[in-house]
């Protein structure tokens, strides 16, 4: 489809946003497909193929930065649920789909920009850190599943909220979505005529900007880390709600 080559520059210029953030761009990219006419299973199926090569990149720099006992159930629970999630999505109407989780996330987005964290775990480390990171994973993997997303913007605002690190957030997150955007693209692929030709090119760009995204969040301080997070998601959320009108 030759006007999806024009999306490449800025399919980039996400990716750079997406690593340094730790979350995928697949909210972004389904509108994107969408709008030049792709259709809805194998638009999630190529958003979560160029999410897996992002999140890949974006994991070899936040290695020291993950906390285990946070970040394996987060993994595990949301790999499990994002499977599930997605088999369910064939029987949900796409719009209510998009139109609840653009709202979610903008509500999560202005909480991160204008309320300041309640640091309920801002002090909490090792094994208490085990039942959030089961919880938020079984939410944002069901989530991510279902609406052909990574998870990534459903926890790391909850995360953040919560008073963890930022890093430490954006790292775990990564490491999720990373395996929640494999499972969903399982059962999507399973479903769908993919387009190994377009899924090559996107590999391309997106591993081009992930790394130089992965490269800028090691010298960002917290702050404005956790604000570009906010105004990344801001932008998702709003996308997703433009579609859904």
């Amino acid at each position: 489809m030759e006007n999806f080559y024009y999306l490449l520059p800025l399919i980039f210029v996400l990716s750079v946003f997406s690593s340094i953030a730790g979350v995928g761009i697949a909210h972004i990219l389904i509108p994107l497909f969408l709008f030049i006419g792709i259709p809805f299973i194998s638009a999630k199926a190529l958003a979560l193929w160029v999410n897996i090569w992002i999140m890949l990149i974006a994991n070899i720099s936040r290695w020291k930065y993950i906390d285990w006992y946070l970040t394996l159930p987060l993994v595990i629970t949301a790999t499990i649920a994002a499977f599930l999630g997605a088999k369910i999505s064939f029987h949900i109407n796409e719009k209510l789909q998009l139109t609840l989780l653009g709202l979610f996330i903008v509500i999560s987005a202005l909480l991160i920009l204008f309320f300041k964290p309640i640091k309920f775990f801002e002090n909490i480390r090792g094994k208490s850190l085990i039942p959030l990171g089961t919880a938020l994973g079984t939410l944002g993997g069901f989530i991510g599943g279902l609406l052909g997303l990574g998870g990534g913007s459903i926890v790391n605002p909850i995360m953040l909220f919560l008073g963890l690190e930022p890093r430490i957030v954006s790292s775990a997150s990564a490491v999720m979505v990373l395996f929640s955007s494999f499972s969903g693209w399982l059962v999507y692929f399973y479903h769908s005529s993919f387009n190994w030709k377009e899924g090559f090119f996107l590999v391309g760009v997106a591993i081009t900007g992930s790394w130089i995204g992965s490269q800028l969040a090691k010298n960002l301080p917290k702050e404005i880390l956790r604000k570009l997070i906010a105004i990344f998601l801001l932008f998702i959320g709003t996308s997703l709600l433009l579609k859904a009108l």
